[in-house]
């Protein structure tokens, strides 16, 4: 069942949908009506289009099948140092991160600092499979608090001093 906001019903008596005992209005002619549904087919293209896509990275990461990872590129096969240090993953992460800063507006001195380079080398040295980032309002809230709380605990020291 379809929730019946106003606008729905509106939509419903304009666009002449008998729905749910909503009557069609007798004043709507036909070029009226044509004209509204052309203007509400207008109106969700728009709506569509205005939605976020993501635009592909020039690099792309390596699979995981050793066929794959064994091909013949440009410059010849894969070497063992290529595939110990998974050069492309690497290429690919740092164009990911980059993205991250680009699209946030972040000043680029934010990639010197050490909280976020501890933060990939964790995140880097541990299998931590699902894992998601902190959304919005943990990070504004709850983790915010807790962070305030500890770096009060630390302070506390130096301000009974």
């Amino acid at each position: 069942m379809e929730k019946l906001s106003s606008y729905t019903r509106v939509e419903a008596h304009l666009l002449q949908k008998g729905r749910l005992g909503i009557s069609k209005c007798p004043n709507v002619t036909y070029e009226m009506l044509s004209d509204m549904r052309k203007e509400v087919e207008r109106c969700k293209d728009l709506v569509e289009r205005s939605k976020t896509r993501t635009v592909s990275l020039p690099t792309a990461p390596s699979s995981s099948n050793t066929a794959d990872t064994n091909k013949r590129n440009k410059r010849g096969p894969v070497s063992a140092l290529e595939k110990a240090w998974a050069l492309e993953d690497r290429k690919h992460l740092d164009a990911l991160i980059c993205r991250a800063i680009y699209s946030g507006g972040v000043s680029f001195n934010f990639l010197r600092n050490p909280y976020l380079r501890e933060a990939f080398a964790f995140a880097c040295s541990r299998n931590m499979q699902g894992y998601l980032i902190p959304g919005y309002n943990r990070a504004r809230e709850g983790l915010l608090k807790q962070e305030r709380r500890h770096l009060e605990t630390l302070l506390d020291s130096t301000k009974s001093t």
